[in-house]
């Protein structure tokens, strides 16, 4: 296949970008949020954030985030590309051209970078060996646990018993939350996904310096409690509970569900608890 047959092909789609494996681009940050794409010679960028929508709260934000199709410069045994048939490498070194059962052009694996906080860019993570063209039951993105933890997941809550914001000392304090999963979306190169987080862990800190309660139970209220913590000393405590999610995602409607590598927490905590002392003393009696 000639130059100009490649390029003639690789116009073709905005996301065949015929970049060498490894070699990174050096681009000036993506703005606000949006899409677009930026030429730099013969390479095709897509810029744009991780638009990250809660399907309880509507509310969103967006991850800085740059996405590239970069060739493989290899056409052997090492192609592991598992839903292509055949390719052919580019003429002057340019880059392998892999093809579909059916023999229309495969995608080439995609690549992401985020922005960090400090401003600068990451290295480029493989997200898949590309190829989703062809087989439109291979998930085109992979949800990573840096992804699932820019999710805007809700905290879980705290519910004390005794409910009036005071309790006694050596007396038990009851806790509870609630172990109820989120169903929230995300879009990442113009993908939908739907994610599940449920909660897993909980870590209650009960503010008096005592050690952490670590459990998977959520908790029962009064009379059927499972949790409760007695406080030896009178004092102003806050409750905090951190909640360990782990995540389930789908790329398309019918699709499997994927286990996300990783987890996420959330923290939330009540205002301060007032821990007093019940004194007793003799009245007349009536």
């Amino acid at each position: 296949m000639g130059r100009l047959a490649t390029a003639s092909v690789l116009a073709l789609s905005l996301t065949a970008c015929p970049l060498i494996a490894g070699n990174a681009l050096a681009p000036s940050p993506p703005g606000d949020g949006g899409w677009g794409a930026g030429a730099d010679g013969d390479a095709v960028l897509v810029r744009g954030s991780s638009r990250e929508i809660s399907a309880r709260s509507a509310s969103t934000s967006a991850t800085p985030a740059e996405y590239r199709r970069a060739a493989d410069t290899f056409c052997g045994t090492n192609d592991t590309a598992p839903t292509t048939t055949w390719c052919v490498e580019g003429v002057d070194s340019g880059p392998v051209i892999r093809f579909c059962p059916d023999g229309t052009q495969a995608d080439f694996p995609l690549y992401r970078r985020t922005q960090q906080p400090d401003g600068s860019w990451s290295g480029w993570q493989r997200l898949s060996d590309g190829g989703e063209n062809c087989d439109q039951t291979q998930t085109p993105i992979i949800l990573s646990a840096e992804d699932f933890q820019r999710l805007p997941l809700e905290p879980s809550p705290i519910t004390v018993q005794p409910p009036h914001g005071w309790t006694l000392v050596n007396i038990e304090t009851i806790v509870s939350t609630q172990p109820t999963p989120q169903t929230l979306t995300t879009t990442v190169l113009e993908t939908p996904i739907t994610v599940v987080a449920t909660p897993t862990t909980y870590t209650w800190d009960f503010g008096d310096g005592t050690p952490p309660l670590v459990t998977t139970d959520p908790g029962l209220p009064w009379p059927h409690h499972t949790l409760a913590h007695t406080y030896p000393t009178t004092g102003q405590y806050p409750i905090t509970l951190t909640t360990t999610w782990t995540g389930t995602y789908q790329t398309t409607p019918t699709g499997p569900w994927l286990t996300i590598d990783g987890h996420a927490t959330t923290t939330a905590t009540t205002e301060p608890l007032d821990v007093l002392e019940a004194r007793t003393h003799l009245v007349d009696s009536y």
